[in-house]
């Protein structure tokens, strides 16, 4: 019996120990893109890292507030973060397929738009960051409401973790949503690293597939795609496991926010920002030596126009990504 509570203890400590990793060196890693001007990103790249830092700092709630391992958490926080666990992963889900359909957009775009063109882009840009914070507000409010109206419904779950609804209707919903975005947000990552594929098999001299950084472009899609059949599973799991075996779902659940973090948030340009003992005529020159003029470790390059053939002068046809 003590040998069970120890190691739920552990479970416990490790997954709050992982989403506060997450939410913090999030944290620090868009801080360090918006104040240095070395890094550049797309604005889905940090609409999804602030959908990570949102998510785990509502899993991480009871230890940040001093709440962990009390048999009775405050009912107002332990209301919080039961409403915020059931939203969240719709969040997720929904700017990891915004990040996702922003890297196909720019994939099949030209630089050539016309005023009539550049407003639908526009729009369209602005969509991909509003529309994700939908579904997870709905869910939020009405979780919200519930709890309010049944507090005696708002617990701390068996595993000690996090606070939830007894009911598990509210949970049931959020996985369904996840699962129907992530496998949308699967099909377009196929989509693309296919779009990439026929571009490094035409051997032209302008393939945004060619050497080290080609390389890494690949390796980091699929890496991209793996962490989202994580998602899949982790959210397909909530479904089928009650009891004891929702101790190792709530764990799989924070594999693909820590996944993030490392395959997209720890790169080489972001990393030598934080190398401040380095001077920047040398880390100029490194970034000289990789052929990048920018951003010293893109994630991805790609031609502005890889579908089509029109030629454009040498400054245009490529564009840098950066995730």
């Amino acid at each position: 019996m003590a040998e069970n509570a120890s190691s739920s203890r552990s479970l416990v400590i490790l997954f709050v120990s992982l989403h506060t990793f997450v939410w913090i060196a999030s944290t620090f890693i868009i801080l360090t893109v918006v104040l240095s001007r070395n890094v550049q990103r797309q604005s889905t790249w940090f609409n999804l890292n602030l959908s990570w830092i949102f998510a785990c700092f509502s899993f991480a709630l009871l230890l940040t507030a001093g709440q962990l391992f009390k048999p009775q958490p405050n009912g107002s926080i332990c209301l919080a973060q039961a409403a915020a666990s059931t939203s969240v992963p719709s969040l997720t889900s929904g700017a990891t397929l915004a990040f996702a359909l922003h890297l196909w957009f720019n994939m099949r775009s030209s630089s050539h738009l016309d005023r009539l063109e550049l407003r639908r882009a526009t729009l369209r840009n602005i969509a991909l960051l509003v529309v994700p914070y939908i579904i997870p507000l709905v869910e939020f409010v009405a979780a919200f409401a519930y709890g309010i109206q049944h507090p005696n419904q708002v617990v701390l779950d068996s595993t000690g973790m996090l606070c939830g609804l007894t009911t598990d209707v509210f949970a049931k919903l959020s996985a369904i949503s996840v699962s129907v975005i992530m496998f949308m947000t699967l099909i377009f990552e196929s989509w693309i690293i296919y779009m990439i594929y026929l571009s490094w098999r035409s051997k032209s001299i302008n393939s945004p597939i060619r050497g080290t950084a080609g390389l890494a472009t690949v390796i980091r899609l699929i890496a991209f795609t793996v962490f989202t059949i994580v998602g899949i599973g982790a959210s397909l799991t909530f479904l089928t496991t009650k009891g004891a075996d929702a101790a190792s779902a709530n764990l799989l659940q924070s594999i693909p926010p820590a996944s993030f973090v490392f395959i997209f948030g720890f790169q080489w340009d972001i990393i030598r920002v934080w190398m401040f003992w380095r001077k920047d005529t040398q880390m100029s020159s490194d970034a000289s030596i990789e052929g990048i003029s920018r951003s010293p470790s893109p994630v991805m390059e790609v031609k502005v126009d890889l579908v089509r053939t029109t030629s454009y002068p040498r400054e245009e046809q490529v564009k840098v990504l950066e995730v």
